[in-house]
């Protein structure tokens, strides 16, 4: 590192170089690192704008220090002090401002885009999450229908059943077991529904005397 001296006053500038040359981080790292041609078109000419004074001051301050070398204190210090100096001195002060405000807004533009993918991100998210309750809250309630409605209409047949009403219909139909359940019902209301039948009309014959009567429906009754 190289200490560059203000001429206004006791403050310096401490400034890296490596070989003697101020080094462009695209030049270490290649182009991929940097996103966006622009931007990367300004550090470059930026970090040439750097180079080019930091090239100026180091010619005079090799200058300076070779009329030190040779005695010449007098015109080192004036050198060192006189307007020629003063001016690369501003050029690189400024040079490195130039740089660094470019950096800040781009850290700053960084941040802000960087704070608004987030932002669209947790939104994003936000939504996924109300839409997934919702799905599971949709999914929740077709099944309980699904389970609800033929349980209702199983346990309006048996009430029919119960009061003596044998001609009931069973609409629901399905693989399940509700839908098994259902063809049992279906099944013994027919069978109960033909038995009554059966009985009450050889009753009515045998009341008018004919007691020749036979079932018709000899195979619902079980164990027949």
């Amino acid at each position: 590192c190289m200490h560059l001296p203000s001429a206004h006053s006791e403050d310096f500038v401490v400034v890296y170089v490596q070989e003697e040359k101020i080094l462009f981080i695209g030049d270490i790292y290649g182009d991929d690192w940097y996103q966006g041609k622009r931007d990367l078109d300004k550090t470059r000419a930026l970090y040439q704008a750097l180079q080019t004074a930091w090239a100026n001051y180091e010619n005079l301050d090799k200058r300076v220090m070779s009329l030190v070398k040779e005695g010449k204190l007098a015109e080192a210090k004036s050198l060192q002090l006189g307007d020629e100096n003063n001016t690369a001195f501003n050029e690189l002060t400024s040079a490195l401002e130039n740089l660094s405000d470019f950096n800040t807004e781009g850290s700053n533009n960084a941040y802000e885009q960087s704070n608004s993918i987030y932002t669209r991100a947790r939104i994003i998210q936000l939504f996924l999450m109300i839409f997934i309750i919702l799905l599971g809250l949709y999914l929740s309630t077709m099944i309980v229908r699904s389970i609800h409605a033929p349980a209702i209409e199983l346990s309006d047949v048996a009430t029919q059943m119960a009061q003596g009403n044998m001609d009931v219909s069973i609409k629901y139909e399905s693989k399940d077991e509700l839908g098994i359940l259902s063809n049992q019902f279906r099944e013994l209301a027919n069978r109960l529904y033909k038995i009554i039948s059966d009985e009450g009309q050889f009753l009515g014959k045998m009341a008018a005397g004919d007691l020749t009567v036979e079932s018709e429906c000899e195979e619902e009754y079980v164990g027949s």
